[in-house]
Order: C-alpha cells, then structure tokens, then sequence
C-alpha cells in the first residue's frame, strides 16, 4: 500500500526550502559549475529499524532557496534501493514529493540513494545507509502488543513500484493473538485475469515459501513430506483458521508457530496462499 505522501503542486514554486545542509560524506555527482544549482540531501528518521517499521525519508537542500531554483537544477529526482526492486519518482512534472515512508520486509543493510539528474547526466546522488533488523516475535509485532483484531488487511508502507504487496490483519479473541498474512498482487485493474491466475497459483506459493523461511528458517512439517503430521498439527494446534483449508508448511520459532494455508477463490476461479501465525504458549 502505497502511504499518504506530501505532496507540493507545480503552484507552489517560490515556497520556501530550509537551510540545512547536506553533509559532504556521501556527496556525489557532477553537478553543474552554477551559483545557482541547489544540491539536495537526504536525512532519515531512522539509521536501524525493524521489519515493517515505517522509515521516513525528508529532503533538504545546502542553501536557502525556492521551489523554481530547484527545479531549474533538476529536470529529475528519483530515489532507489539498489537491493530491492523499484524506484520511487520525487520529482514530476507537476509534482514534488518532500517527505515520504518506507518499511522493509526484510533484514538487511539498504543503501537508500537520492539521485538528480540534469541534461540526461546525475548531477546528484546522496546516499544514507538503513539498518533492519527482525527483532520482534512475528514481522513487526510482540505478540502482547495485539490486543484486538482488525476488520481488514492492512498493508505495509512500500513507496517502491513493486508487483506484489504484503498485508496483515490483527486476530484477538479470547486472549488469544493471531495474525494473518497475505501477499497480493498490486494494481490488479490492470494486470489481466489470466496474468493474476498464473500469478496466485504458480508463483504465490514459492514466494511466500521462501519469505518465511528466509525470516525463520526451514519449515518444520510440509504437506508433500508430512501429510498426516501437518494435517493433526494445523487442526488440533491451531487456534484460528477454517480447518478445511490445507496446510501446505508449518513453522516454528521460539515464540510462534506459523501455517501456510491453500484456499480456493469461487469468485476467480483459483488457488491462492496466505499464513496464519499464532504465539506457541
């Protein structure tokens, strides 16, 4: 889900900038010879993070000056993550984005990278490195911190043109935490049925997998291996979820147990996945 971005019209271009300025550590580009080029950097609310935390991401630019002079500097400015997919646009036509969130969904050291490009040359790129960690008992949540469930799924801050988006939904009932995990295709009005079919039945499953496991290792039961096992396990350990649905993988961690479950779609016509995780005690 993409969040809520501020967002400056082509209006507003003699809003002021702040004054701060970029540090020359992670400077980069050749930027014009011009008394009156802007260089922009990039600061960050936080260099470590967990999993599913929102980052937020502010420009700021070395002088004081107006919305025009900086896009007389630029004729683009884009940020990326060269370890993931995708790129977010900062600056469009009649567009300019200031402040924006990202949460990532897995731990790892991210190279965030600010780039401005002028005449078709980078004339800009500013780098801050983020730290994520998988710190807490399921994704972004300790299992004491869900304490009431949610009516509908929920998606994570993901500001990157990506194909697919992981959504959670929040399950309390009798003292008892769950939560549900999905990963769902984004733009769905235009990807066409038989590109969304081949997506939830060949690729879905595979990409769930190996998430999971690169979160919490190997599966502990599979359906192809453990029929009988993971089949007992899902309908007399499980406290949540239809007990008709089948359980292709089962995990185990310290805290939780977590259930790959495979559910028919009438309305579409096909097989799709999503995880059920409950604390263990």
């Amino acid at each position: 889900m993409k969040n809520i971005l501020l967002i400056f019209s082509f209006l507003f271009l003699l809003v002021s900038c702040s004054n701060d300025e970029p540090s020359d550590s992670n400077r980069g580009g050749n930027h014009p010879e011009d008394s009156g080029f802007v260089r922009l950097g990039i600061n960050t609310s936080a260099k470590d993070a967990n999993i599913f935390e929102n980052v937020q991401f502010t420009l700021y630019p070395d002088r004081d000056c107006t919305m025009l002079e900086v896009r007389e500097s630029y004729d683009s400015l884009i940020w990326i993550i060269p370890e993931l997919d995708g790129l977010f646009e900062i600056m469009r036509t009649s567009e300019f984005t200031f402040s924006w969130g990202h949460s990532f969904s897995s731990e790892g050291k991210y190279h965030t990278i600010l780039q401005g490009f002028k005449d078709k040359k980078m004339v800009l790129a500013d780098t801050i490195i983020v730290n994520i960690k998988n710190g807490r008992e399921i994704l972004g949540y300790n299992w004491k911190d869900i304490t009431e469930s949610q009516s509908a799924i929920y998606g994570t801050t993901n500001i990157l043109d990506s194909r697919y988006s992981i959504y959670t939904r929040k399950l309390y009932e009798n003292e008892s935490p769950a939560l549900e995990i999905y990963f769902q295709l984004e733009s769905t009005a235009t990807i066409p049925h038989d590109e969304q079919k081949r997506f939830y039945e060949q690729e879905q499953e595979k990409i769930i997998y190996d998430y999971i496991t690169g979160l919490y290792d190997i599966p502990k039961l599979s359906y192809d291996k453990d029929r009988e096992a993971i089949t007992d396990m899902y309908k007399n350990t499980f406290k949540k979820g239809d007990k008709n649905l089948l359980p292709k993988y089962i995990w185990e961690t310290n805290t939780s147990r977590i259930v790959l479950l495979e559910v028919y779609d009438e309305w579409n016509e096909w097989h799709s996945h999503f995880v059920i995780a409950e604390p263990k005690n």
